[in-house]
């Protein structure tokens, strides 16, 4: 997984990360048509935005949050789906 770090300027970075295994991930907005990839906010937010985003992001006054990015590829490899 790659995640997102979006900040109030209109830029955003791409750090890497591991997630930790049995996280819980949500399809917030569907991809559009064409898109290698979805962005995921994962279930326990708040204390994974601890051990995924570098602690560096964080602490600059322009951080705001973070998503986790995945290819689909990554997605169907990696991922189980689990029905509401």
């Amino acid at each position: 997984m790659r995640g997102l770090v979006r900040s109030s300027a209109t830029l955003t970075r791409e750090f890497p990360g591991r997630l930790p295994a049995g996280s819980v991930l949500t399809v917030e907005h569907h991809p559009p048509a064409g898109a290698g990839g979805v962005h995921l906010r994962p279930d326990n937010y708040e204390s994974l935005e601890m051990v995924l985003v570098p602690m560096a992001e964080r602490l600059k006054p322009t951080y705001d949050s973070y998503t986790v990015a995945v290819t689909f590829e990554n997605l169907e490899a990696h991922f189980e789906r689990l029905e509401e």
